[in-house]
C-alpha cells in the first residue's frame, strides 16, 4: 500500500466535482478512499476477489 497523501495530492490538483475517479488495479483502495474523503465518486477494479481495506469491505462507492 502506497501512502495516502500520494493520490489525495494528485486528485486534489487534477479531479473537479462531479468526476469519477477509475482506478483499474485498486489494489487495497487506496485511491479510491482519497477520492471518497474529496467527496468524489470513484470505481475500483481488481482481480482479487477478496476486498482489503483502507478502501471498503466490499462496494467501494
Amino acid at each position: 500500500m502506497f501512502p495516502l497523501d500520494f493520490p489525495l495530492n494528485i486528485l486534489k490538483r487534477r479531479a473537479h466535482a462531479g468526476d469519477v475517479v477509475h482506478d483499474p488495479f485498486c489494489g487495497r483502495g487506496t485511491t479510491n478512499y482519497a477520492a471518497r474523503l474529496l467527496g468524489l465518486s470513484s470505481l475500483g477494479v481488481d482481480s482479487s476477489p477478496k476486498p482489503r481495506k483502507p478502501g471498503s469491505p466490499g462496494r467501494i462507492t
